[in-house]
């Protein structure tokens, strides 16, 4: 244990572009990489998910990769929205998580429903 306090030395941020449809619980079949923690180690602390097009009801899924196995962490409802000129399109934010990711580790997402999504996350605790 180190005498004096730790603290995250640089904010880093990550993103992936998803319309991957897949409709499984236990992380098979396929996922996009949203994030993989360095050798240090990272914390996941927000993950914002922002529809490119128009939605229709599903779920996004996310998942916690150890290099060996997934572990299911959360799904998100997506409702349906029509963009456009007055209406924005589907958007969640997530906040607060505290997601402890040991060295490769990695956050893995995918969507239900083969729409566009773009999945950002915001990690700090290197």
């Amino acid at each position: 244990m180190s005498a004096a306090p730790q603290f995250a030395s640089v904010v880093q941020s990550a993103s992936v572009n998803i319309a991957i449809a897949n409709t499984g619980r236990d992380g098979t079949g396929s996922t996009g990489v949203l994030y993989t923690a360095p050798t240090a180690g990272a914390r996941i602390d927000d993950i914002k998910i922002k529809a490119r097009n128009a939605t229709t009801a599903g779920m996004i899924r996310f998942f916690l990769y150890d290099g060996a196995a997934y572990h299911f962490l959360t799904e998100i409802a997506v409702t349906a929205v029509t963009p456009s000129g007055t209406a924005t399109s589907f958007e969640y934010s997530m906040f607060d998580l505290g997601w402890c990711l040991q060295s490769g580790w990695s956050i893995r997402v995918a969507t239900n429903n083969a729409e566009v999504f773009d999945v950002t996350v915001k990690q700090i605790g290197r």
